[in-house]
């Protein structure tokens, strides 16, 4: 419900996206169902995107990188929309340049999804692939850069210094290449990007560490002044570390889910969502049902309930079945006075008479039959007493409140701590088990060693020996 009133889907298009939240549950994604319709209702609105089963990817793929890397989910998902807008690109290679600079430490102050939401724009605008983007931050952050976003702003400035014509300014500071190129550009004939590496390469090649200053401060402006030269000579696409990351994100997953913890709480899912729930909503409408008649015929029902708590009290004290069969019957004549009953209750005693009348002709049960009918009616009568009754029939409801109580406890923490211990158990017996098996087996090959050990040093200690022997045995 709430993510139909996040997202707008109709009746129809939930069951759709039921199954896929269902589905990512079972497989050990996400907190809680509710944590992955928020999830799934934040990508459906910042991508746009409409079939339940790729928003379902997108958000398994955002939440392995969040488990992994500690990554920011909404930052993630805004990233690699940004990706796909203005490269072009799929979700599937959004991700896998996600996962591969993940591992090659991008995230490393926590912003690579931030950053790339922010700046992926201003990178394909000036002629970057995805590739070459991500392969500049991974230079500029090896190479001493303070965080992402330092890197970011270098070729941002140097763009905006582009633009606005500072750069041609000063061109005779760079080689006759960079002027050509930047007289290409102007042209319309070669990229922002083909400038910038240009620059790059003269600041590198420079002798002069002061010249090399100078020319960083007038292609980076600011960001050239305050960063090192080892980080502004960095700020180039060259490099293979992103040349190959086509199944970072499905190899990623593998690796980060195939544990016997994970394991054993994707299994403790599947049974929460093949077995329980369906017992759940089975039952559910038939409690909906009771409590509904209970809540509709509520005045109706509190005298019953008042005169059968105080009869089948006096019964069990009497301690006998044919006295709580009496009780029962009296209860029923005592209720003759509801109009709206009268039918119902006229066959029930009809029934009871003719079933228990033998039991009930006998004097013992006459003279109960008459203690039952004085006591209720003193709780009819007498104030005292039915304030008497009434606050053992709170201690009793109070009894049960707490019982109920104590279930709650015991199914929701007492049976899952079990559950959670249990689980640590075997994790922890299995590591004992390899490590004694792998103890053994050691022990066992260098006791293997020993003997080999000992075979050659004899043979080679006697070999003359031995060869005498064999020629005449």
């Amino acid at each position: 419900k709430k993510f139909q009133a996040q997202t707008g889907a109709s009746k129809e298009e939930l069951a759709a996206f039921k199954a896929e939240m269902d589905d990512l549950y079972a497989n050990n994604f996400g907190e809680s169902l509710g944590d992955l319709g928020d999830k799934m209702a934040y990508v459906k609105q910042v991508t746009g995107e409409v079939d339940p089963s790729n928003i379902r990817k997108l958000v398994e793929n955002a939440i392995t990188l969040e488990d992994t890397f500690g990554s920011d989910f909404s930052e993630t998902v805004r990233g690699v929309n940004n990706l796909m807008q203005h490269f072009g690109i799929t979700s599937e290679e959004a991700f896998d340049l996600f996962a591969r600079g993940s591992q090659l430490g991008l995230d490393y102050t926590g912003e690579l999804g931030d950053n790339v939401a922010e700046y992926s724009g201003n990178f394909a605008q000036a002629g970057y692939s995805a590739e070459e983007y991500f392969q500049l931050l991974v230079n500029g952050s090896h190479n001493g850069a303070y965080n992402l976003d330092k890197v970011n702003d270098a070729i941002n400035e140097a763009k905006n210094r582009l633009g606005d014509g500072s750069i041609g300014e000063s061109i005779d500071l760079f080689s006759s290449s960079t002027k050509n190129l930047y007289a290409q550009w102007e042209r319309g004939e070669a990229t922002m990007k083909d400038v910038i590496e240009s620059i790059v390469s003269d600041i590198n090649s420079c002798t002069d560490e002061q010249d090399a200053l100078t020319m960083a401060a007038a292609a980076f402006g600011t960001m050239g002044e305050d960063a090192n030269l080892a980080v502004v000579g960095s700020l180039t696409s060259v490099g293979n570390e992103l040349d190959d990351v086509n199944g970072k994100m499905d190899e990623l997953k593998q690796q980060r889910y195939d544990d016997v913890q994970s394991q054993l709480e994707g299994l403790g899912r599947q049974i929460q969502m093949d077995v329980i729930t369906p017992i759940a909503e089975t039952l559910l409408p038939l409690l909906k049902d009771v409590i509904s008649f209970v809540s509709s015929n509520l005045p109706a029902l509190l005298p019953i309930i008042a005169l059968f708590g105080a009869t089948l009290a006096g019964a069990f004290v009497i301690n006998g079945i044919s006295n709580t069969i009496s009780s029962i019957q009296n209860i029923i004549g005592l209720v003759q006075g509801l109009p709206s009953l009268l039918p119902i209750l006229e066959g029930i005693k009809g029934a009871v008479s003719s079933l228990f009348g033998l039991i009930m002709a006998h004097p013992v049960v006459a003279v109960i039959t008459v203690v039952i009918g004085a006591i209720v009616a003193l709780y009819t009568k007498c104030e005292w007493f039915r304030d008497a009754v009434n606050a053992v029939l709170q201690s009793i409801g109070d009894f049960f409140t707490q019982v109920f109580e104590g279930m709650v406890v015991w199914f929701s923490e007492t049976l899952p701590n079990a559950f959670a211990q249990f689980k640590d158990s075997l994790v922890d017996g299995w590591n004992r088990m390899c490590e004694s098996l792998g103890q053994k087996w050691n022990d066992f090959w260098a006791k293997v060693k020993q003997i080999m050990d000992t075979i050659i040093g004899f043979v080679r200690d006697n070999w003359q020996g031995l060869l005498l022997l064999l020629v005449n045995p």
